[in-house]
Protein backbone atom coordinates (compact mmCIF):
# COMPACT_ATOMS: atom_id res chain seq x y z
CA UNK A 1 0.00 0.00 0.00
CA UNK A 2 0.91 3.54 -0.57
CA UNK A 3 0.54 5.22 3.44
CA UNK A 4 2.46 7.55 5.93
CA UNK A 5 4.18 6.51 8.96
CA UNK A 6 3.12 9.56 11.21
CA UNK A 7 -0.07 10.84 9.37
CA UNK A 8 -3.48 12.05 10.60
CA UNK A 9 -5.84 10.49 7.87
CA UNK A 10 -7.75 7.31 7.22
CA UNK A 11 -4.70 5.46 7.39
CA UNK A 12 -3.25 6.57 11.10
CA UNK A 13 -4.53 3.02 13.18
CA UNK A 14 -4.41 0.87 9.58
CA UNK A 15 -2.71 -2.52 10.39
CA UNK A 16 -0.01 -2.16 8.02
CA UNK A 17 0.81 1.92 9.33
CA UNK A 18 0.63 0.79 13.07
CA UNK A 19 2.95 -2.45 11.86
CA UNK A 20 5.59 -0.39 9.83
CA UNK A 21 6.06 2.45 12.93
CA UNK A 22 6.61 -0.81 15.18
CA UNK A 23 9.68 -1.53 12.82
CA UNK A 24 10.48 1.65 11.16
CA UNK A 25 10.78 3.51 14.34
CA UNK A 26 13.80 1.88 16.24
CA UNK A 27 15.38 1.76 12.71
CA UNK A 28 15.02 5.51 11.69
CA UNK A 29 16.56 6.43 15.57
CA UNK A 30 19.23 4.09 14.78
CA UNK A 31 20.39 5.66 11.19
CA UNK A 32 20.22 9.18 12.99
CA UNK A 33 17.77 10.53 10.51
CA UNK A 34 16.69 14.12 11.13
CA UNK A 35 13.60 14.72 8.58
CA UNK A 36 11.43 11.93 7.25
CA UNK A 37 9.42 13.47 4.12
CA UNK A 38 6.01 11.61 3.97
CA UNK A 39 3.75 11.87 0.61
CA UNK A 40 0.40 10.40 -0.63
CA UNK A 41 -2.06 11.66 2.22
CA UNK A 42 -3.57 14.93 1.28
CA UNK A 43 -3.25 17.08 4.69
CA UNK A 44 -0.16 18.93 5.96
CA UNK A 45 1.27 17.59 9.24
CA UNK A 46 4.71 18.23 11.29
CA UNK A 47 5.73 16.12 14.41
CA UNK A 48 7.99 17.77 16.86
CA UNK A 49 11.14 15.93 17.22
CA UNK A 50 9.96 12.88 18.32
CA UNK A 51 12.23 9.26 18.70
CA UNK A 52 11.62 5.69 19.10
CA UNK A 53 10.01 4.44 22.53
CA UNK A 54 7.85 1.10 22.62
CA UNK A 55 5.84 2.62 25.70
CA UNK A 56 5.50 5.54 24.02
CA UNK A 57 2.40 6.78 22.06
CA UNK A 58 2.36 4.72 18.76
CA UNK A 59 6.05 4.11 19.34
CA UNK A 60 7.00 7.36 19.54
CA UNK A 61 7.68 10.11 22.55
CA UNK A 62 8.63 13.70 21.84
CA UNK A 63 12.57 14.69 22.16
CA UNK A 64 13.35 18.10 24.63
CA UNK A 65 15.08 20.22 22.15
CA UNK A 66 16.46 23.73 22.76
CA UNK A 67 14.99 26.20 19.61
CA UNK A 68 15.98 28.88 18.06
CA UNK A 69 13.86 31.69 15.76
CA UNK A 70 15.67 33.49 13.04
CA UNK A 71 13.99 36.07 10.95
CA UNK A 72 14.79 36.29 7.59
CA UNK A 73 13.51 39.34 5.01
CA UNK A 74 10.67 39.02 7.59
CA UNK A 75 10.02 35.08 8.08
CA UNK A 76 10.42 33.78 11.16
CA UNK A 77 12.18 30.35 11.02
CA UNK A 78 12.22 28.43 14.33
CA UNK A 79 15.66 25.90 14.37
CA UNK A 80 15.49 22.61 16.32
CA UNK A 81 19.46 22.52 17.59
CA UNK A 82 21.06 19.19 17.35
CA UNK A 83 18.04 17.30 17.86
CA UNK A 84 18.23 13.58 19.06
CA UNK A 85 15.34 12.34 16.75
CA UNK A 86 13.01 12.76 13.81
CA UNK A 87 11.21 15.43 12.25
CA UNK A 88 7.92 13.60 9.84
CA UNK A 89 6.64 15.97 7.11
CA UNK A 90 3.68 15.62 5.02
CA UNK A 91 3.70 18.62 2.75
CA UNK A 92 -0.20 18.13 1.70
CA UNK A 93 -0.63 18.01 -1.88
CA UNK A 94 0.12 19.68 -5.26
CA UNK A 95 -2.89 18.49 -6.69
CA UNK A 96 -6.49 19.28 -6.65
CA UNK A 97 -7.26 16.98 -3.96
CA UNK A 98 -7.58 17.85 -0.19
CA UNK A 99 -8.71 15.42 3.05
CA UNK A 100 -9.92 16.28 6.77
CA UNK A 101 -7.84 15.20 9.64
CA UNK A 102 -9.21 12.26 11.20
CA UNK A 103 -11.73 12.51 14.38
CA UNK A 104 -10.62 8.83 15.94
CA UNK A 105 -8.79 5.92 15.93
CA UNK A 106 -8.82 2.18 17.06
CA UNK A 107 -6.39 1.16 19.26
CA UNK A 108 -5.00 4.30 20.90
CA UNK A 109 -6.14 7.59 22.07
CA UNK A 110 -6.05 10.39 19.17
CA UNK A 111 -6.07 13.10 21.42
CA UNK A 112 -2.27 11.74 22.42
CA UNK A 113 -1.11 10.61 19.64
CA UNK A 114 -2.12 14.72 18.52
CA UNK A 115 0.74 15.80 20.82
CA UNK A 116 3.50 14.27 18.63
CA UNK A 117 2.81 17.22 16.37
CA UNK A 118 3.98 20.71 15.69
CA UNK A 119 1.90 21.65 12.62
CA UNK A 120 -1.86 19.58 11.79
CA UNK A 121 -4.45 20.03 9.58
CA UNK A 122 -6.23 20.55 6.30
CA UNK A 123 -4.76 22.92 4.02
CA UNK A 124 -7.35 24.27 0.99
CA UNK A 125 -4.31 24.95 -1.27
CA UNK A 126 -1.38 23.09 -2.96
CA UNK A 127 1.80 23.16 -1.19
CA UNK A 128 5.10 22.02 -1.39
CA UNK A 129 8.73 21.94 0.37
CA UNK A 130 11.77 23.35 -0.28
CA UNK A 131 14.76 22.26 1.84
CA UNK A 132 18.25 23.40 2.00
CA UNK A 133 21.18 22.39 3.36
CA UNK A 134 23.65 24.66 4.06
CA UNK A 135 27.01 23.06 5.90
CA UNK A 136 25.09 21.98 9.40
CA UNK A 137 21.76 23.34 8.90
CA UNK A 138 18.89 22.31 7.23
CA UNK A 139 15.82 24.38 6.59
CA UNK A 140 12.58 23.87 5.23
CA UNK A 141 10.46 26.49 3.77
CA UNK A 142 6.64 25.65 2.99
CA UNK A 143 4.81 26.74 -0.21
CA UNK A 144 1.70 27.35 -0.92
CA UNK A 145 -0.13 28.56 -3.74
CA UNK A 146 -3.64 30.64 -3.75
CA UNK A 147 -6.21 30.93 -6.65
CA UNK A 148 -3.37 30.61 -9.24
CA UNK A 149 -1.41 32.96 -8.25
CA UNK A 150 2.49 33.25 -7.34
CA UNK A 151 3.95 30.68 -4.59
CA UNK A 152 4.25 32.02 -1.38
CA UNK A 153 6.56 31.03 1.77
CA UNK A 154 3.71 30.45 4.87
CA UNK A 155 6.08 28.53 6.97
CA UNK A 156 9.56 27.62 7.30
CA UNK A 157 11.63 25.52 10.14
CA UNK A 158 14.91 23.95 10.41
CA UNK A 159 17.27 21.57 12.17
CA UNK A 160 20.83 23.28 13.19
CA UNK A 161 23.46 21.09 14.26
CA UNK A 162 26.55 23.83 13.93
CA UNK A 163 25.50 24.85 17.61
CA UNK A 164 26.51 21.81 19.44
CA UNK A 165 30.76 21.99 18.89
CA UNK A 166 30.28 26.00 20.33
CA UNK A 167 28.18 24.60 23.43
CA UNK A 168 30.72 22.03 24.20
CA UNK A 169 33.53 24.50 23.76
CA UNK A 170 31.95 26.80 26.45
CA UNK A 171 30.43 23.70 28.76
CA UNK A 172 34.80 22.81 28.44
CA UNK A 173 35.44 26.23 30.11
CA UNK A 174 36.61 26.08 33.46
CA UNK A 175 33.74 27.37 36.07
CA UNK A 176 34.89 30.82 37.40
CA UNK A 177 35.39 30.01 40.71
CA UNK A 178 38.44 27.76 39.67
CA UNK A 179 40.14 30.89 37.42
CA UNK A 180 43.02 32.98 39.07
CA UNK A 181 44.27 35.81 38.64
CA UNK A 182 46.79 34.42 36.30
CA UNK A 183 44.39 32.88 34.38
CA UNK A 184 42.76 36.66 33.15
CA UNK A 185 46.66 37.78 32.38
CA UNK A 186 47.37 34.96 30.18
Amino acid sequence: GKSTLMNLLGHLDDYDVVAMRDKLMPVIDEADIDLVLQGHDHVMSRTKVLASDPAGIENARVVETTKYTELVNGKRIEYNVDPEGTIFLLPNTAGAKHYSQKGSARGFDLEQYLQLFDRTGAQATENFAAIRVTGDQLTVDMYDIRNQSSPRVFESFGIDRSLSPVEAAIAALPAVDALSDGDAKA
